[in-house]
């Protein structure tokens, strides 16, 4: 979108280069594709001493320094590897710029608003980041959220229905929201709702809501009523799947007669919804 940017290398010379020249390009990528600039006047990257990764602050993205300087346990700066997870975490947190800055959950049950948008972006292919082409990268994310996800013990949003007997999460419970359930279920869910109602209308809808709401604490009901100009059924299909424990469980039956073979599927949890979804994608 044509953002100016100024970088400023402070560190000792060159150890910051590669982070120095994949940051424009990060911004330019996430541009691009919500078709939205920077909601900024200006950005900083700051990289942190044993840090735990990264931090979305709003104008200033904190870094863990192994990422961006390379050090013991991470690959050499020029490594593929170092830069492709470089470029996951660099989008990932311009990403929160839009989603979780420019709009805000409302309460703890949507951070998926924030966490679930910003690993949906970080595992697209963006034409100007290719070192985020990788469909391994993308396989291991939704890997890990089946894996997470496998228990059946916690929906993504796990306090939706909260009331004076249940009520929101503790202080302890809030140590839970780092888990795969809000990151990778929630972008395999976004990954799902824009393969079915088609990423440029879905991304089109996101960004007019990211236009209309800006500034504002947002609930995942308004976000994903905002679906509805699409196919008036996808709001309560988004919810449904957030609010679902576990994951989709099918059996899928070939049966080969005269003429051509036929698929069909039986769901094998009876409280599941929207399972068809699942399984229209999956024969696609």
């Amino acid at each position: 979108m044509g953002s100016e940017m100024c970088i400023r290398d402070s560190i000792q010379a060159g150890r910051a280069a590669l982070a120095a020249e994949m940051a424009p390009r990060a911004v330019a990528a996430v541009e691009d594709f919500l078709g939205l600039p920077l909601p900024l006047p200006k950005l900083d990257l700051v990289a942190v001493p044993r840090f735990f990764g990264g931090m979305e602050n709003p104008g200033l993205i904190t870094l863990d320094a192994e990422h961006v300087l390379g050090g013991p346990g991470v690959e050499g700066p020029q490594q593929l590897g170092h830069r492709a997870a470089l470029a996951r975490l660099l989008v990932h947190e311009l990403a929160h710029q839009w989603f979780g800055n420019l709009i805000t959950p409302s309460s703890w049950q949507d951070l998926w608003i924030s966490e679930g948008f910003a690993t949906w972006v970080s595992t697209r292919k963006l034409r100007a980041m290719p070192e985020l082409d990788s469909e391994v990268a993308r396989g291991l994310s939704w890997v890990s959220a089946r894996q997470a996800d496998a228990a059946g013990d916690r929906a993504v949003r796990r306090w939706a229905h909260a009331t004076p007997q249940r009520p929101g999460p503790t202080a302890a419970q809030l140590e839970e929201l780092g888990d795969a359930i809000i990151y990778e279920k929630s972008a395999s869910v976004l990954h799902m709702m824009s393969h079915w109602l088609g990423e440029e209308r879905f991304t089109a809808a996101v960004r007019a809501f990211l236009l209309a709401r800006a500034g504002d604490a947002v609930s995942g009901e308004e976000l994903a009523r905002a679906l509805a100009v699409l196919r008036p059924e996808a709001p309560g299909v988004l919810l449904r799947q957030l609010d679902n424990r576990g994951v989709p469980r099918v059996r899928f039956s070939l049966r080969c007669a005269a003429g051509p073979g036929a698929v069909s599927y039986t769901h094998l949890r009876a409280h599941e919804t929207d399972s068809y979804l699942v399984c229209r994608l999956l024969l696609e």
